[in-house]
């Protein structure tokens, strides 16, 4: 029979001390055998070289404290997460800029809006902002072809524009500005698509031999480039017709001087003369047919952004030396017209109601009631007119005003006899 936590009936249990002799020899070898596992570890370490599992059981185990600066870092550039920078001692990591350049056509859609702004009013300084942003010394040839390829598909007053903008662009203070290298290899670059510029304009060699010129006389290239062409080259058809174009120009008696004005004199190049007359036949013209579209067409066709003064000038003045309310109602339509269609910018429409202003005494000679219709009209084009001018118009009508008053009250001086 059996005893729960004792021993069998009819046995002695063991005498207490051959128990703790029994348990000490059992510690005695599990000592033992811990020493040998740690001797095999140490020996298989110095044979492969591998880091060998310590302290803990059972798979991810991982590892005895410090073991990771024992591990071998030749063997971590295996590893695809390796990262080189963990191999740099702290402090020694400097952060460099790198600005990377952008492509042709990225180029071309950065610069499409700038380029249309350019061509309406005609100002080289705010367009080289946009210049200095992208410039580079690799993508500059590339922003000069895209200059001359704009050029050879717009007008003669157009071009001027441009060849102002390249000598801007070769000239600009900054270190991004074009070198003559630079507007030489953008040349290159327009004559080598010259067949597929004839396909929009026939005359695209002829153009292009106008801007070389041009640049040549604006000293921005050698005459070299043109004049030192071989002809005898394997170049083609197109571009030897360029060439000797430009060379042409060049060699004319007074070439140089002459080149200024390759583009003509048109628009505001024009004689200031040959302007007046034509905007006064234009109002004269517009009298008789009263059409703002053929009115407005013809101030666009002149091309003379700057001198839109001269127009506004004329309607005044031609509207109040006439005093008809039949001349001021369609001046005044024609007015707020181009001006509502911003073909007259605001600041053209202030200078020329200032130059108004400012004659207005030689007008009265000739016209006594000259202010009086001058009231009639800016009440008339009130609706439309920018505050700042009708508050400086009426400035200066309360000081003519005092000027009459005080030439008619004051005493006359006694007669000297």
């Amino acid at each position: 029979m059996l005893q729960l936590g004792g021993v069998a009936d009819g046995q002695k249990s063991p005498p207490l001390t051959s128990r703790k002799r029994a348990g000490s020899k059992g510690s005695a070898s599990s000592a033992a055998a811990a020493a040998d596992s740690v001797a095999a570890a140490s020996a298989q370490k110095a044979k492969t070289g591998a880091l060998v599992k310590k302290g803990g059981h059972g798979r991810g185990n991982w590892g005895k404290i410090g073991s990771e600066i024992e591990w071998n870092l030749k063997d971590s550039t295996a590893d695809p997460n390796f990262d080189e920078e963990s191999l740099i001692p702290r402090g020694r990591i400097a952060m460099v800029e790198t600005v990377f350049s952008i492509t042709p056509d990225e180029m071309k859609d950065f610069l499409q809006s700038p380029l249309e702004e350019f061509f309406l009013n005609g100002n080289v300084a705010e367009l080289l902002g946009p210049f200095a942003e992208i410039a580079t010394p690799k993508l500059n040839p590339q922003i000069v072809a895209l200059l001359v390829e704009e050029g050879c598909e717009r007008n003669n007053p157009d071009r001027e524009l441009v060849s102002k903008l390249l000598l801007g662009f070769a000239t600009a203070a900054g270190s991004w500005h074009a070198s003559a290298e630079d507007i030489r290899r953008g040349l290159d670059l327009a004559l080598d698509r010259l067949d597929d510029l004839v396909l929009d304009t026939p005359d695209a060699d002829h153009v292009i031999a106008k801007f070389i010129a041009r640049a040549i006389g604006d000293e921005i290239i050698a005459p070299a480039y043109a004049l030192g062409f071989d002809y005898g080259s394997s170049a083609p058809r197109l571009v030897r017709r360029a060439m000797k174009k430009a060379a042409a120009l060049v060699k004319t008696p007074q070439g140089l001087s002459r080149l200024e004005f390759v583009w003509g004199v048109s628009g505001a190049r024009s004689p200031v003369g040959d302007l007046r007359s034509r905007i006064n036949m234009l109002l004269r013209e517009y009298l008789d047919t009263e059409s703002i579209e053929e009115a407005s067409i013809c101030i666009r066709e002149m091309e003379a952004v700057r001198f839109h003064h001269e127009v506004v000038r004329q309607i005044v003045q031609i509207s109040i030396e006439s005093g008809d309310m039949k001349v001021m109602q369609p001046m005044v339509s024609l007015l707020q017209a181009v001006t509502g269609s911003s073909l007259i910018s605001d600041h053209q429409l202030t200078m020329g109601f200032d130059r108004v202003l400012a004659a207005m005494e030689d007008i009265c000679l000739d016209t006594p009631l000259a202010e009086q219709s001058f009231a009639s009209f800016c009440r008339l084009a009130a609706p439309f007119l920018p505050e700042d001018l009708q508050r400086n118009v009426h400035l200066e009508a309360q000081k003519d005003s005092r000027k009459r008053t005080v030439s008619v009250t004051a005493p006359m001086p006694p007669l000297q006899r």
